[in-house]
């Protein structure tokens, strides 16, 4: 009768076993595919064509897979620059989503209104990121534009 008892028990704890480690193992596939996913949307630095005129560089080096750091660099038109660093509050999935949906929504802000000044960027991103923000996540960033032409930062 213990035989049989303990029998069920390993049983049962070697099923729960099998069981948590599936769960796991899918949880850590979703990180890494959620990391890949990070990775892509932001710039390689290699493959940026900067007319031999300078050098871009950057990396990211997250505290965990994932997280709300983020930086970008785009042509806003032939002799503008636009340079972002930014960082979301939080950490992991939910400060990755609010990093790509702010730093999509700064870009296409640029892109689709390019005599706009940097602080003017932000000012309407930041209204639009504020809108439905029941979770009260924000973005802190940084944004300058780099006209190549003048040579001047602003």
């Amino acid at each position: 009768m213990t035989f049989n008892f303990m029998g069920k028990k390993l049983r049962d704890y070697m099923e729960n076993l099998k069981d948590e480690t599936e769960a796991r193992q899918s949880i850590e596939t979703e990180i890494k595919l959620a990391e890949n996913i990070q990775n892509s949307i932001l710039p390689s630095p290699y493959l940026f064509p900067t007319g031999g005129n300078f050098e871009l560089s950057a990396r990211i080096n997250a505290a965990k897979n994932i997280s709300g750091d983020f930086y970008d660099f785009f042509y806003i038109n032939e002799k503008k620059l636009a340079l972002l660093i930014g960082d979301v509050s939080g950490k992991g999935i939910p400060a990755a989503f609010f990093m790509a949906m702010s730093k999509s929504h700064i870009k296409n802000c640029c892109l689709r209104e390019p005599d706009l000044l940097p602080g003017e960027v932000l000012e309407k991103v930041n209204n639009t990121l504020c809108l439905d923000n029941n979770a009260q996540m924000f973005t802190t960033a940084s944004l300058m534009f780099y006209d190549m032409e003048d040579k001047i930062v602003y």
